[in-house]
């Protein structure tokens, strides 16, 4: 990351600010911002006239600041699916548990209350319906109302996995989600999406595009660098 410097680029040393661009399929960028246009790096004088640089998925940084626009997902960004199952419902640990996804630093984008219904159930388990423990995993997972939502971050598949801890509650490490609170192998309060594929594929399954949030929280320079990104 870079910070803003003067440069002269005419005959008058007209000042600007200096902003560092990174796109989402190129490397950084630097560009400079004036009121007769944008202008870039290159050619014989050092600067040239730019392209209008395209407005999705571009983030700039400035003054040691990371301002995203056009809600764009960089490369390192991933978003998952997580519900609070039943039993989680039950037990009152909802709030509990979303603040240790927001306490790292994770983005709730979406967040709703759903009853999941025995074809939801199999659209979502579909890899399971012909085995012998399904019936009893769908009376569980419809048993009782759930809390769908969507995560997003860096690469947040592996990071909310890792909190969750082994799915067996019994096992699972003290200080994970799981450790702290279940104590069970099928009552074990939380599901998340197990890859990249997984994830997109559920979260269409449980959200419309319009009830995903993609906003950037004014918090997200204290929590990474802007070449984290």
């Amino acid at each position: 990351m870079i910070r803003p410097q003067p440069v002269c680029v005419d005959r008058q040393s007209s000042l600007l600010l200096v902003y560092r661009i990174e796109k989402i399929q190129g490397s950084f960028k630097e560009v400079y911002f004036h009121k007769n246009g944008l202008f870039s790096k290159g050619g014989k004088t050092g600067l040239q006239k730019s392209a209008r640089i395209p407005a999705p998925r571009i983030r700039v940084i400035f003054n040691l600041q990371e301002k995203a626009f056009d809600r764009g997902l960089s490369q390192a960004m991933e978003r998952s699916l997580i519900l609070l199952k039943p039993d989680c419902v039950q037990r009152r640990l909802i709030g509990a548990i979303i603040s240790r996804f927001e306490e790292k630093a994770i983005d709730v984008v979406g967040l709703k209350m759903i009853q999941v219904t025995p074809d939801l159930a199999k659209k979502h388990y579909a890899e399971h319906v012909e085995k012998p423990f399904y019936p009893g995993l769908e009376e569980f997972i419809t048993g009782a109302p759930v809390v769908a939502m969507v995560l997003q971050g860096l690469d947040v598949v592996r990071v909310v996995r890792e909190m969750l801890g082994a799915t067996n509650g019994l096992t699972a490490a003290p200080g994970t989600i799981r450790g702290d609170y279940s104590s069970s192998r099928q009552m074990n309060l939380v599901h998340a999406s197990d890859g990249a594929e997984a994830a997109a594929r559920e979260i269409d399954l449980y959200f419309n595009a319009n009830e995903i949030c993609d906003y950037s929280p004014c918090l997200t320079p204290w929590f990474r660098a802007g070449d984290e990104a």
